[in-house]
């Protein structure tokens, strides 16, 4: 599993998970962000795509994890 800010300097959160995607299709991933709501729309993520707004707590983080790798298809 991947969990990386949206946005972050030189490549985005969406340009790293692409780039990991085109090794390991399958790698589930979880994106952060204290922008959310906008990062959502501004980087033009799937609907689907999980976001964990910052700040969070590890009770939230632990769930939004567990969710994420749940939703995942089964790697063979």
């Amino acid at each position: 599993m991947v969990l990386t800010d949206i946005v972050m300097p030189g490549l985005s959160g969406p340009e790293v998970a692409d780039r990991i995607r085109q090794v390991r299709p399958t790698v589930p991933v979880l994106m952060m962000s204290a922008w959310a709501g906008d990062a959502v729309t501004r980087f033009q993520l799937e609907p689907s795509t999980p976001v964990l707004q910052k700040p969070f707590t590890m009770q939230s983080l632990s769930g939004a994890v567990r969710t994420t790798l749940d939703r995942s298809p089964a790697v063979p």
